[in-house]
């Protein structure tokens, strides 16, 4: 639900707080918020309550074994009564090399869970950082080069909005994967269905 400010300015609702148990916000016009007085309550910055919830840096793996294995279409394949299993011979995340954009919470913790299967990975952020057994990459194009999977952790705001734009998916290795935890916004969809299509990239 994108709460806009038309819907905020609706003489029928009466609004005094905005409740949202999630980190990003982009789907709410916060200027408006604040010029109507309205609050704003979500989980941005409570780092300590976060550091315990690891949902989406688990699901981040578990969609990328999902394509590797290609589970999806397997499960398809059996349920349909046919099974051949030539058709589904995966890959693993072992020795892969794994490229993290946003090396905050999310993205230390994927870090953590990579390292952990057996992949070499190296990281991007605009803000330096150290990690044992991460690798700095010195532009995003360069991660994207390297990596045979790609996972994206940062915050959404204007200065990113399709960052993953058909310049950046140029420079992606071929069959790589792309992994997507963040808001749909950071990728350009036109230039990632190009990108899938034209077999730059063999699964999102």
């Amino acid at each position: 639900l994108k709460i806009s400010k038309d819907l905020l300015r609706d003489p029928k609702r009466k609004i005094a707080a905005i409740i949202c148990p999630v980190t990003g916000l982009d789907h709410i016009d916060l200027k408006t918020c604040k010029e109507l007085d309205i609050k704003v309550l979500s989980l941005k910055g409570e780092n300590e309550f976060l550091n315990e919830i690891r949902a989406t840096a688990e699901l981040t793996i578990g969609l990328t074994l999902s394509i590797l294995r290609k589970i999806p279409n397997a499960i398809q394949s059996v349920n349909n009564k046919v099974w051949d299993r030539d058709l589904f011979r995966g890959s693993e995340i072992f020795n892969k090399n794994v490229g993290i954009v946003g090396m905050g919470r999310l993205g230390k913790i994927v870090t953590e869970y990579f390292i952990a299967l057996g992949a070499h990975v190296s990281g991007y952020d605009i803000k330096k950082f150290k990690i044992n057994g991460v690798k700095n990459a010195e532009s995003i194009e360069q991660l994207v080069s390297i990596s045979d999977i790609i996972s994206i952790h940062i915050d959404y705001n204007e200065s990113n909005h399709h960052l993953f734009d058909k310049n950046l998916f140029s420079h992606f290795k071929e069959k790589s994967i792309l992994i997507n935890t963040s808001r749909g916004g950071i990728i350009d969809s036109n230039a990632l269905i190009y990108s899938l299509k034209s077999k730059r990239l063999i699964g999102a």
